[in-house]
């Protein structure tokens, strides 16, 4: 049986190749996005979280906690979703099924960009991949958010 050594130091090897976190999104000139691309901060988070209730099937029967304040992001595609950049607002929603009744609140992020909304991303708790990559991004808005 040959050594498995070789192998072992080509993982090694290869794991130091990998990448640390997500790359930045390019804006509409191909250049990295910045604050100044994603325009003013929104003045209050009620406006764009309207704005996005109004997108669904029953507005009214969405109920709405802890609203963070925007902050920038900016994320290249990924398996979960195409690149967005913008004022990230991440909240706990928990909407209205068919029967009149609330599934649990579930975390939800949404992206304005010149007070337009530009990107929304809902957590699906049956997969664990993507829900971690969610409140990953909610918890780099929320850093983001508390800079000057």
């Amino acid at each position: 049986m040959k050594s498995l050594k070789p192998l072992a130091l080509a993982a090694v090897l290869l794991a130091g190749c990998a990448t640390s976190g997500p790359k930045p999104a390019l804006n509409a000139q191909g250049s990295v996005a910045t604050l100044a691309d994603a325009g003013p901060r929104p003045a209050s988070t009620a406006i764009p979280i309207d704005a996005f209730k109004r997108q669904l099937k029953d507005p009214e029967g969405v109920r709405v906690r802890g609203v963070q304040a925007p902050g920038f992001l900016s994320v290249e595609s990924s398996i979960f979703s195409r690149a967005f950049y913008g004022w990230a607002i991440c909240f706990d929603m928990n909407t209205r099924n068919g029967m009149g009744g609330y599934g649990g609140y579930r975390k939800q992020l949404i992206v304005v960009r010149n007070d337009e909304l530009v990107a929304a991303e809902s957590e699906d708790p049956g997969r664990k991949t993507q829900a971690a990559w969610l409140l990953d991004l909610c918890e780099q808005a929320k850093v983001a958010a508390a800079k000057p």
